[in-house]
């Protein structure tokens, strides 16, 4: 006795199983059908909202600077990105100094630090990524975000003041090694023309030489940090991509097929329910 009563719950919670697994299946038969045209209507529309939906493609642009903080540049995109969201047009056509119809094709502007981490120095660049409608506006994008990196005020400044004081380096610095070029041209007439002092001379020439080159290397430094003084530097430009930023074809035909089949099953289960109330109404009624 004692066992039997111990497999009762066992035998029970089995056949309990085994009767919502059978009302289950009938729930499935009853409104196959149902769930059927729920699927295929949910693929159908997945797939006409994926044709039907403007496409957007990301690209990505590394960009460095030496003269903002990534973080201040990265401010600087976020303000871009409100003006977009405001769709203020005229405002950031005039940063970007570009017509407003290539904005029309711009629907977002993100940046990041590529690596997080604060240095003094700045050494890390950043990375601008946009999201447009057409990959053929992205050469004259790309433009137009490093003018507006040009055109921050306190950017235009800072260049302004290391432009100028490069090229009057440059300058001076040319200026320095013509006088050592007259000079050494003077040393070799008067060696050609005096053997006595012929030694001193030499060591006087060949400082002058060293000096030359010295100086040289220097205007070269000069005339290169002049090329790349520049709100930001571009590391790495836009590359077209074919791949849709948003969900693909796929992705949109499961959540179509998913939703649909969700409101099939509502709409089948609020029908069971129902015509279980009427049944129970209908059998009071008899008794």
């Amino acid at each position: 006795m004692p066992n039997e009563q111990n497999n009762h719950p066992a035998d029970q919670e089995n056949i309990d199983l085994l009767l919502l697994a059978e009302r289950f299946l009938q729930f499935l038969k009853r409104f196959g059908k149902l769930f059927a045209a729920a699927l295929l209507l949910g693929l159908t529309a997945g797939f006409l909202f994926f044709k039907l939906t403007p496409k957007t493609y990301k690209a990505r642009l590394v960009l460095h600077s030496s003269l903002l903080s990534n973080p201040e540049q990265i401010q600087i995109v976020e303000g871009w990105n409100q003006l977009l969201k405001e769709q203020d047009y005229k405002t950031l056509s005039a940063q970007f100094n570009c017509p407003k119809e290539l904005l029309t094709h711009l629907k977002q502007l993100k940046a990041k630090e590529i690596q997080q981490v604060f240095t003094p120095n700045n050494p890390n660049g950043f990375t601008v990524d946009v999201f447009v409608s057409d990959n053929q506006v992205l050469p004259a994008l790309q433009q137009a975000i490093i003018t507006g990196f040009e055109n921050n005020e306190y950017a235009k400044e800072r260049l302004a003041v290391k432009r100028s004081g490069f090229e009057q380096l440059i300058t001076k610095t040319e200026a320095e090694i013509a006088k050592l070029d007259s000079t050494k041209g003077i040393i070799e007439n008067l060696l050609r023309g005096n053997s006595r002092s012929a030694s001193q001379l030499i060591v006087d020439g060949s400082s002058i030489n060293r000096q030359i080159i010295e100086m040289n290397e220097k205007l070269l430094g000069f005339k290169e940090n002049l090329k790349f003084t520049k709100a930001v530097q571009l590391l790495k430009s836009f590359s077209p991509s074919k791949k849709t930023a948003g969900p693909g074809m796929k992705t949109w035909m499961a959540i179509g097929a998913l939703t649909f089949l969700c409101l099939a099953w509502i709409a089948a289960t609020l029908f069971s329910v129902n015509q279980k109330l009427k049944e129970r109404k209908s059998e009071r009624r008899h008794r």
